[in-house]
């Protein structure tokens, strides 16, 4: 699924992990990195996205736990995990809900 647009295009990448949980992967083209935005509960709690470990190019949130992206070009992107649906679970496909927020101006706070 795609976030924003130009510049602030997040092409994000996503595949099955559990339950509750889903990997987010930094291979689409327009991701530079993902990290697990440890101990923010709401998107306004990342007042340093660059805080948080990129390492890895997947990481594997939980429902209510925040994915902090930066695209290529600089920004970056906010995405908390509201459900997530299984196939195959009792649903008829897999499905994720989330809440996000693209920083303005390459800025690494969602703070308000």
């Amino acid at each position: 699924f795609t976030f924003g647009a130009g510049d602030m295009a997040f092409e994000t990448g996503w595949s099955r992990a559990g339950p509750s949980t889903i990997h987010a992967y930094t291979d689409p083209p327009s991701i530079r990195s993902v990290a697990i935005a440890v101990g923010a509960d709401v998107i306004a709690d990342i007042h340093d996205a660059t805080k948080y470990d990129p390492s890895s190019r997947v990481r594997t949130p939980y429902v209510g736990e925040i994915l902090v992206w930066q695209n290529t070009a600089g920004y970056f992107l906010a995405t908390k995990v509201l459900s997530v649906q299984v196939r195959g679970s009792g649903n008829a496909f897999d499905q994720i809900s989330l809440e996000y927020k693209i920083a303005p101006t390459k800025s690494s706070s969602f703070a308000e």
